[in-house]
C-alpha cells in the first residue's frame, strides 16, 4: 500500500514517533533523527503542526543571480506624503541572493500532509520542494518551515490530530489503552473512506471499548 492513500493513527505520540521511525526507514531509507534533531530527507512524509506563512520559492533555482543589496531611505513629498526611495550606499559591498520579483506568501496549514520531494542548497541556504496531496508544489527555506509550521514527521499521527481529515486505508494502532474509550475507537476507525484496519491485542482493545467518557467539568455552554 503506497503512503499517499494510506495513515497511521494511534492514541499516544510515544506509539506514533516508533512508527514513523519504522515507516522512515521502510520508504525513505533513514532515521527520523539525526543526532538528536529531527532528520528530513527526500521521500519523507511530513506536516505541519502549526499553522504558518511561509514565501513560496519555487523559481529560485532559475533566478539564482547575486545582486547588491539596495537601501530604503523615506523622504517627505511637497504633500507632506512619505515616499520610499531605494538607493545604493556608497562602497557598499553587501550582497544578498535574488529571488524572482512573483515570490507569493502561501498559508501552510495545521494538519496537512506533504512529501518532500527535491532537498537542495544553494549558496549555503537549504530549501525543500514540498508536494501536497493534491500535486501542487511550493519550495520554502527549511529553516522557516521548520520554525514557523513546527515541520513533523506524519506517516503515523494522533487521533486529536487527525479529526477531520480522510485516507483511503486507515490503520489504527491502538498499544496501550490507557484514557483510551469507544469515542476515540470511532474517531479512528470513521477516517479511512475504503479500509480501516485495527492493530490491537484483544484484551486491550476490550479494555478501550468499554472505558467511559470523561465527563467534562466546563461552564461553557
Amino acid at each position: 500500500e503506497t503512503d499517499r492513500r494510506s495513515q497511521f493513527i494511534a492514541f499516544r505520540m510515544i506509539d506514533c514517533d516508533l512508527i514513523n521511525e519504522l515507516c522512515c526507514k521502510h520508504y525513505s531509507g533513514h532515521s527520523t533523527r539525526l543526532k538528536r534533531k529531527l532528520n528530513f530527507q527526500p521521500k519523507d512524509k511530513v506536516c505541519c503542526t502549526k499553522n504558518g506563512y511561509v514565501t513560496d520559492l519555487k523559481d529560485i533555482l532559475e533566478y539564482g543571480q547575486e545582486i547588491t543589496k539596495p537601501c530604503k531611505s523615506n523622504k517627505l513629498t511637497s504633500e507632506g506624503e512619505i515616499q520610499n526611495h531605494t538607493e545604493q550606499e556608497p562602497g557598499s559591498t553587501n550582497t544578498e541572493k535574488s529571488f524572482p520579483d512573483n515570490q507569493n506568501t502561501i498559508r501552510l496549514c495545521n494538519g496537512e500532509i506533504y512529501f518532500i520531494d527535491k532537498d537542495v542548497e544553494v549558496d549555503e541556504v537549504r530549501y525543500l520542494t514540498l508536494t501536497d496531496l493534491d500535486n501542487c508544489h511550493y519550495t520554502v527555506d527549511f529553516k522557516q518551515v521548520r520554525k514557523t509550521c513546527k515541520l513533523r514527521h506524519a506517516w503515523a499521527r494522533t487521533i486529536h490530530t487527525f479529526q477531520g481529515s480522510e485516507a483511503e486505508t486507515v490503520v489504527y494502532v491502538v498499544g496501550n489503552a490507557g484514557r483510551q474509550n469507544m469515542q476515540h475507537v470511532y474517531t479512528a476507525i470513521t477516517r479511512g473512506c475504503n479500509r480501516v484496519y485495527v492493530v490491537a491485542e484483544t484484551q486491550q482493545l476490550d479494555k478501550t471499548v468499554m472505558m467511559k467518557s470523561r465527563v467534562r467539568k466546563t461552564r461553557l455552554r
